[in-house]
Parts: structure tokens; sequence; C-alpha cells
């Protein structure tokens, strides 16, 4: 009979144990998905960011290639603007 009793509350240190070793790392790992969405919300703000300043550049490459230059050198500064704007554009590509 105290051999039932001390078998029956082994058992119950370790499933307390598991029990213990479960919640800290539910914890820890609720822990890591709030931060995980804390980031994730910071990354979709930056994304959205890039992808507004993408289409405003889209825009003005638009314009500047829409616009008709006078002369010879507003075509070649037109030229040279348009193409700092591409290699802008291209580094912001997601």
């Amino acid at each position: 009979m105290v051999d039932v009793k001390v078998q029956s509350l082994e058992k119950i240190d370790r499933l307390q144990t598991k029990i213990e070793e479960t919640l800290r790392r539910l914890t820890e790992l609720n822990e890591r998905c709030e931060a995980l969405q804390s980031k994730t919300a910071v990354l979709q703000e930056r994304v959205e960011a890039l992808q507004h300043r993408n289409i405003a550049l889209s825009r003005e490459i638009d314009e500047l290639r829409s616009a008709k230059p006078d002369d010879e050198d507003h075509s070649e500064e037109i030229l040279r603007r348009i193409d700092r704007m591409l290699e802008k554009f291209g580094e912001l590509q997601i």
C-alpha cells in the first residue's frame, strides 16, 4: 500500500515537472510570437512606405519622359534625371 502511494506521488511529481516545463516553454513561445508580430508590423509599414515611394518615382519618371524638351541641353538633363530615377527605382524594388 505504501509502495503504491510512493509510486503515485512520483508520477504526480513527474507530471508536475512536465507541466511546469510545458508552461515555461509556452510562455517563451508566446513572447517570441509577440516579438515577431511586432517586427512584422514594422516591416509591413516599411514595405508600404517603399511601395508609395516607388509609385512616386514611377510618376516622376513618366512626367520626365513625357516632357517636350525645347533644346538639346534640356533633353540631356532630362535623360540624366531619368537615369538617376531609374537607378533609385531599381534600388527600391521589393
